[in-house]
């Protein structure tokens, strides 16, 4: 082995300290360049956070108008038993009437076969 220079131990020194100052510029430049890329990262994200109340408070208003849609809706099914059995006694009074329009014909009809009035 041949010994080592002082020129050579300082070129090497040199060489050392020159990939160092450059390894620290990369890094700062990497740190600064992250931090940019976060800060831009975060301003969307507030974005899409904004966006998602908005759509959380349109959906709460959609949902309270199904809501009131449904209760309307259960309340006007009740109601749909109690119509159907009105229908229902109007059939009967229908068949009644027809009945006793019938009889009251037929009766009158007979009555004057009866008498001979015909």
């Amino acid at each position: 082995m041949t010994a080592a220079t002082d020129t050579d131990i300082q070129q090497i020194k040199d060489l050392i300290t020159a990939g160092n100052t450059a390894t620290q510029k990369q890094v700062t430049d990497l740190t600064l360049e992250m931090r940019v890329g976060f800060a831009a990262v975060d301003t969307k994200f507030a974005k899409l956070e904004g966006r998602i109340d908005n759509v959380e408070i349109t959906l709460a208003g959609k949902f309270d108008t199904v809501n009131a849609r449904l209760t309307n809706l259960e309340a006007n099914t009740k109601t749909i038993a109690d119509l159907a059995e009105k229908v229902g006694e109007l059939k009967n009074w229908k068949q009644i009437a027809i009945v006793i329009f019938t009889a009251t014909v037929g009766g009158a009809i007979g009555w004057f076969i009866r008498t001979g009035k015909i």
